[in-house]
């Protein structure tokens, strides 16, 4: 499996590319932001959107 915070960078890059002036604001949180991640945990990531085209982000799959 993959690294979970390498994927979380990837998807940032995406994000700061794709809608750099759209999304105010990307975070995780979860058991990977209190350092408490096992084989089992998944990634948490939320956006908070400051444009229209931010706010459709969110009813992708995949940004």
């Amino acid at each position: 499996m993959a690294d979970a915070m390498a994927i979380a960078n990837i998807l940032v890059d995406r994000i700061k590319r794709t809608y750099k002036d759209d999304i105010a604001l990307v975070a995780y949180y979860g058991s990977y932001a209190q350092g408490k991640a096992t084989a089992l945990s998944d990634l948490d990531m939320f956006f908070i959107p400051c444009t229209e085209k931010g706010f459709e982000a969110s009813f992708h799959c995949m940004l």
